[in-house]
């Protein structure tokens, strides 16, 4: 393998997590890691120490046998107890193999039913976090029970058929073992998603959270997951005790300091050295940032007040700076509305470019965006952070909202919980600093380059009346802060614009 002969080797985070929980050994385990971007570690590690359960990876079993469909796979292994005159053993198997399916499918489609019982609203889509061992779960268990129960069958039958035909297989081609071997991983693959029932649905574990994402329309779409609370101790495990590690990002700091990462990751009770190196951008010179004090907060107005009041703005502010904004979102519901409130009040000439809306991928809409003059893109969720846009395409950022993730998603749930139980307040201790860590990426998409040069407008008012708020400007590279009305903000815009195209800061682009 080569990356056991290479000198470097560059990978990206979920084949290091993904090696490290399955202990694949692809990659080498004592030589010394950088990890760039390691304000992302926590959740990708989280996810890949995880479990998912769904009803795809029984389609996959299902097609790859052959049950319900042409049976091929089934066909060709038949096709070997014939050479190996085994042929009326090998159909009794094969018999039981299918009995054996056609129960587990009859306990997934159940299993599926009983999960669809967690909804407990109306809407298509659902996340529900649940207590394996609480009572209300109690019959999912005992259905998720008998169906481990079905795959077990199953997998004694496979290995009975595997083991009457390896017996013979000296008498077999190339091809033909290829088919034994076939058998054997399709054997492996039903063990694997015994495993991934019982840690999802049938263990109990205290340091895990769970949680059902539901569709009502369609029961096939249902997914279970558990991850880990805290990933601390299995970074420790598998990753710091183990080797040196360096992480690297340009937002791992919270008013500057490495408390929140350190606390998060398990390494406050590590040995660590701790270096801030200033950025290589002149933010005085480059930027500056809008604070406008006549903007409403969202619970201040009804929500259509607000969200007339929010495209308004923008509207504004896209005539100062002719489109070339980013506006960053954190509901995908308040884009859409904000979208559709916006595209009427803009000037002809205008091209507005939405996440979830105008159709395409991320890197489309980008392209899309750098590539048309006087357009606006509006993204949420993954816009926040790496999309690189420098140059003349963008000169404008809003934030329309601090970026504070939703309090009852499960995880965040599940994390909060562990931390008031210490007696420790979880908004201070987790909600602030994530939110602060993603409003620096959200304002990094700004200044890509010492050329570059451009306005952050911020429309939520608590980083200016709330305690609390102080952390999110004290977080950023020192940066001249204008407050005041919007048609103040408009006008220091409209001359800061024009300083910089005379200083020719605007032509070196």
């Amino acid at each position: 393998m080569r990356s056991k002969e290479a000198d470097i080797i560059v990978t990206n985070h979920a084949l290091l997590f993904s090696d490290l929980q399955h202990q694949a050994g692809i990659l080498p385990t004592d030589t010394p890691l950088i990890l760039d971007e390691a304000h992302q570690v926590e959740e990708v590690a989280s996810h890949h120490f995880g479990v998912t359960f769904d009803a795809i990876q029984f389609d996959r079993l299902f097609k790859w046998f052959g049950y319900g469909a042409d049976g091929k796979f089934h066909s060709r292994v038949l096709g070997l107890a014939d050479l190996t005159a085994v042929s009326e053993e090998a159909e009794a198997f094969s018999k039981a193999t299918d009995q054996a399916l056609a129960r587990v499918d009859d306990e997934l489609n159940d299993l599926l039913t009983a999960l669809q019982s967690l909804g407990k609203k109306r809407e298509q889509r659902q996340t529900v976090r649940f207590e394996r061992e609480g009572e209300s779960f109690r019959p999912i268990r005992e259905v998720a029970k008998r169906l481990e129960d079905r795959l077990r069958t199953l997998r004694t039958t496979l290995r009975q058929l595997h083991r009457l035909l390896d017996e013979h297989k000296e008498h077999m081609t190339f091809k033909q073992r290829a088919v034994l071997g076939d058998l054997k991983a399709f054997i492996g693959d039903v063990r694997d998603i015994e495993s991934v029932l019982y840690e999802t649905m049938l263990t109990r574990d205290d340091d895990a959270v769970s949680w059902v994402e539901l569709n009502l329309a369609n029961r096939k779409l249902t997914s279970v997951y558990t991850q880990p609370v805290e990933i601390g101790p299995l970074l420790h495990e598998h990753l710091f005790a183990k080797r040196p590690t360096v992480l690297t990002s340009a937002t791992m700091t919270v008013s500057g300091r490495f408390g929140f990462i350190e606390r998060r990751l398990g390494l406050d009770h590590e040995d660590v050295r701790r270096v801030v190196l200033a950025s290589p951008f002149d933010f005085k010179k480059q930027a500056k940032l809008f604070v406008p004090s006549d903007i409403p907060l969202i619970n201040e107005v009804p929500l259509p007040r607000f969200v007339e009041q929010i495209a308004d703005s923008i509207a504004q502010i896209a005539n100062v700076t002719k489109g070339r904004m980013l506006v960053l979102f954190t509901s995908n519901e308040l884009l859409r509305l904000t979208h559709e409130a916006v595209k009427d009040q803009l000037d002809e000439g205008y091209t507005l470019l939405a996440q979830g809306v105008s159709g395409g991928s991320r890197s489309r809409l980008t392209k899309q965006f750098k590539r048309i003059d006087q357009s606006i893109l509006f993204g949420t969720a993954s816009f926040w952070e790496g999309v690189d846009i420098p140059g003349e395409a963008l000169s404008c950022l809003i934030i329309v909202r601090l970026p504070f993730a939703p309090p009852d998603q499960p995880v965040m749930q599940a994390r909060s919980e562990k931390i008031e139980a210490t007696g420790k307040s979880s908004f201070f201790e987790l909600s602030l600093p994530q939110a602060v860590i993603r409003f620096k990426q959200g304002v990094g998409r700004l200044i890509r380059s010492k050329e570059d040069y451009g306005a952050i407008f911020v429309f939520d008012r608590r980083v200016e009346t709330t305690r609390y708020g102080k952390q999110f400007i004290n977080s950023l590279p020192a940066v001249d802060r204008i407050d005041g009305p919007l048609e103040t903000s408009l006008a220091e815009l409209e001359l800061f614009l024009d300083e910089k195209e005379k200083t020719g800061l605007g032509n070196q682009r």
